[in-house]
């Protein structure tokens, strides 16, 4: 049972730790995206273009800053447990780190109609992204358009 409070207290006052460790971009309204398997949150700070990857586990701890480049849009998140992969969308790029050592694994350069997309991962694994009316997938080294386009789930 102390963990578990340990771990609900940590994911509350991760808005309060990520303004203290000086996150200007972590506006109200966004909110950290938490891996409960690893008690890990991630935490987007817009103004410095940087993901903050967050131990709640016994306390809160700043574990590692991925650079994720200008952020003009809030990115979309998603964390694959199945896979052991972090999925996240910027500005102009679809990004995937290797869970938990946070290492780089694939970036895509994403077309103009898919900035700003939203971002979802089927039990399969496949990531499809969503915007405007179309939809988007990985073809190996780019994003491509689906013709016709899905229905988001």
């Amino acid at each position: 049972m102390v963990s578990v409070d340990l771990f609900k207290r940590g994911v509350a006052s991760v808005a309060l730790i990520a303004a203290a460790l000086g996150l200007g971009g972590c506006e109200a309204g966004s909110e950290p995206l938490v891996w409960k398997a690893q008690q890990f949150a991630f935490v987007v700070d817009r103004g410095r273009g940087a993901l903050q990857v967050l131990s709640v586990r016994s306390g809160v701890s700043l574990l590692k800053t991925i650079h994720l480049g200008p952020l003009k849009d809030q990115p979309a998140m998603f964390v694959d447990e199945s896979r052991a992969v972090l999925w996240v969308r910027g500005d102009a790029q679809l990004m995937r780190f290797d869970l938990p050592s946070l290492q780089g694994s694939g970036r895509w350069p994403l077309p103009a109609d898919a900035q700003g997309a939203s971002l979802e991962v089927s039990p399969s694994g496949a990531v499809t992204l969503y915007a405007a009316g179309k939809s988007f997938v990985i073809e190996s080294r780019f994003v491509a358009e689906l013709t016709p386009a899905l229905a988001p789930s």
